[in-house]
């Protein structure tokens, strides 16, 4: 790498806890489940950590709780080399509360109402010192109630009167149901430099988004292609590996082509090396995030 970039990022910080067991709802009844897992997560904290392991630099700026949970969040990024930057909250920290069964179906209750991360606010942004930064990187999955959609919307709107670079993924999944979602991931689109989206949060935003910046379509197994003012000039094809987790994949994709591209590399390199995180963190359990090394000799199935 020709030099360390460094990149201010703004998405949301939660608590994620998975239960794996079989029940029903039964009055007074206490179920001691056979699995579960807690840890810090969310994809502003998952695309930090992997920039930070991939050996970028990333200042996490989004709020984070005062509570315990929030303590543990800010332990472990501090533990990833994660740099803090902006307001503590004594706001709750989110929490996802995820129930498999034994059939591997999934339902999860998202207590995001409220949260910290919801704080954040363009008041306190502008005391934060733009030049040492490569850009600011966000994610759509802050942006879970309207009035912190129009916040991060002013962030993104003051940095790039800053003559800022702007990398975007909107995270439609997330906020697809939630008023006014799409309309705020269309605006912030419409600010950026980079977006980085699937094929139907791309149609969700409307194809004029693809004119006067550079698009990464991120298509999973079917791996990525780059369009530059609305034509394609590069894909990779998906890369065959033995998936067991796709938690955080995205975000590990995203951070490595970003890391590849801010330290000078081509968007076909990058396009290709994003590709390799995103499998290696596939193939690994947890919200995976893959050293530069992991990435760099990865071999995959032919």
């Amino acid at each position: 790498m020709k030099k360390k970039p460094k990149l201010l990022v703004i998405g949301d910080n939660c608590f994620d806890i998975t239960v794996k067991s079989d029940f029903g709802f039964a009055k007074d009844r206490n179920f001691i489940p056979e699995y579960y897992v807690s840890k810090p997560a969310g994809t502003g904290v998952n695309f930090a950590v992997s920039f930070s392991e991939l050996g970028g630099s990333a200042v996490y700026y989004t709020p984070i709780s005062k509570d315990s949970f929030g303590r543990e969040i800010s332990n472990f990024l501090s533990k990833k080399g994660v740099d803090i930057s902006g307001k503590r909250s004594d706001l709750p920290t989110a929490l996802i509360i995820a129930v498999v069964n034994s059939k591997g179906e999934r339902t999860t209750f998202a207590l995001i109402k409220g949260t910290s991360y919801t704080e954040i606010s363009l008041k306190e942004f502008v005391q934060a010192d733009l030049t040492e930064f490569d850009g600011i990187y966000i994610s759509g999955g802050i942006n879970t109630e309207v009035e912190t959609g129009e916040e991060v919307l002013k962030i993104a709107k003051f940095a790039k009167e800053c003559h800022k670079k702007l990398y975007f993924d909107p995270q439609i999944r997330i906020g697809r149901e939630i008023p006014g979602f799409i309309e705020i991931s269309k605006e912030i689109s419409e600010l950026s430099d980079i977006l980085f989206a699937n094929e139907e949060e791309i149609s969700d935003i409307g194809q004029d988004i693809f004119k006067n910046r550079i698009i990464i379509e991120k298509r999973g197994e079917n791996g990525a292609a780059v369009f530059k003012n609305g034509r394609e000039i590069f894909s990779v094809p998906g890369l065959r590996v033995r998936a067991k987790d796709t938690t955080g994949a995205g975000d590990a994709f995203n951070a490595a082509f970003l890391l590849n591209f801010l330290s000078g590399g081509s968007l076909e390199d990058s396009l290709i090396f994003g590709n390799k995180a995103g499998a290696v963190s596939v193939s690994k359990e947890g919200a995976y995030s893959p050293s530069f090394e992991e990435v760099e000799n990865f071999d995959y199935e032919e």
